[in-house]
């Protein structure tokens, strides 16, 4: 590294599957001044330099995959870097951001993993610029005070250029403040809610005003009947619904959706025994994830469904016990997985007399595995 110090660089990269040494860290804001990039993934501990601020020309910053841990950042940092347009922690376990975080006004994109961010409700509204706004956990603390983090929550609705929004750690007492503030945010694109444990109860969030520009939703929480609000996106390329505890109307109220391309249920999203695609269903889907429905025991597929359908993927249905002689109708099939299914739903597409079952034809790429249980030890 001496031999490009002091020069023209304008970004910096590091990779390390080990602690970056301290010299190394504490010589960078002072040789490399230029700096617009600085990217450090390493699998140890990382000290953030106090006069990483002076490194005035900074537009994006990467910490990755740091050891557990508190990442910490001195105050005066974010003082000085009001050039900074990116901040990525992702993947960092811990770290507190300080009220002086807010002062980056030209910040677009911020993204973290299992982040806490109420220490800056009283701030983070005025971050107008944000655009990602990615990998916040909203109850960091079990004793946290529910009015805190629900006046967090009204802050956010004033970030109304954000693109993509992603909250964890969600209870039904923010409910109300949160689709208050995501009815404000009709620039958003990419949204992601997912309660603070399975049992939380997402269909208590209305959108009247849902965002007309989204592109990919997920919800994890149960949802009971899917809200009327999902249909009306019009834009919607990506759905993902995770323990919803759906029934077969949700399917009615989707099969229309003209941009839809991707369809995840994962999670008991869907508790019925029987799923079944009506004919001229879900025209333009290209992929649907059936992941871990424990009560499915039969797919029913109309002739005229799906018809766009390139890639299945069937994983944990511990009550299939055999291909639904449905997928035949599955004109355009290329990929088909079946993942950690029981030994009975592998022994069913088992060669017979010596000829290969027919779906091994039927689809361009089909891959099978054996869910193995204490009961079920086929691999």
């Amino acid at each position: 590294m001496e031999s490009i110090e002091s020069s023209k660089v304008r970004s910096l990269f590091v990779f390390t599957p080990k602690t970056l040494p301290e010299s190394i860290v504490k010589r960078i804001p002072s040789k490399y001044r230029l700096l617009k990039v600085l990217a450090i993934r390493c699998a140890g501990l990382l000290q953030v330099p106090e006069d990483l601020g002076s490194l005035i020309h900074l537009k994006y910053i990467s910490f990755k995959d740091l050891s557990p841990g508190v990442l910490k950042f001195s105050n005066s940092i974010f003082a000085m870097l009001q050039n900074l347009e990116t901040l990525d922690l992702t993947r960092v376990r811990t770290y507190t951001m300080p009220k002086e975080f807010c002062k980056l006004t030209k910040l677009r994109h911020f993204l973290g993993w299992k982040m806490s961010l109420i220490g800056l409700k009283d701030g983070i509204g005025d971050m107008t610029s944000l655009q990602t706004l990615r990998g916040v956990y909203l109850d960091e603390d079990e004793d946290e005070d529910d009015n805190r983090v629900v006046e967090l929550i009204q802050e956010l609705g004033k970030l109304k250029q954000l693109r993509e929004l992603d909250l964890s750690g969600v209870r039904n007492t923010y409910m109300s403040a949160l689709s208050s503030s995501i009815n404000e945010m009709q620039q958003l694109e990419e949204l992601r809610i997912f309660g603070k444990e399975n049992n939380t109860i997402i269909t208590d969030l209305h959108l009247n005003s849902p965002p007309p520009l989204l592109r990919y939703l997920r919800l994890g929480g149960i949802l009971w009947k899917l809200p009327e609000w999902i249909p009306k996106l019009q834009n919607l390329v990506m759905l993902q619904l995770d323990y919803s505890e759906l029934m077969d109307d949700a399917m009615k109220l989707l099969k229309s959706m003209p941009n839809l391309l991707s369809l995840y249920i994962c999670g008991n999203a869907y508790i019925g025994k029987s799923l079944h695609f009506e004919d001229g269903s879900f025209k333009n889907l290209k992929e649907l994830i059936l992941l871990g429905l424990k009560p499915l025991n039969n797919i029913l597929i109309d002739e005229g469904a799906l018809p766009s359908l390139k890639k299945l993927h069937l994983s944990r249905v511990p009550n299939l016990k055999m291909v639904p002689n449905d997928f035949q109708h599955l004109k355009k099939l290329q990929v088909l997985y079946m993942k950690q299914m029981t030994g009975e739903f592998l022994k069913s597409i088992a060669p017979q007399e010596g000829k290969e079952h027919w779906i091994f034809k039927h689809a361009t790429l089909t891959e099978v595995s054996a869910w193995v249980t204490e009961s079920n030890t086929i691999g």
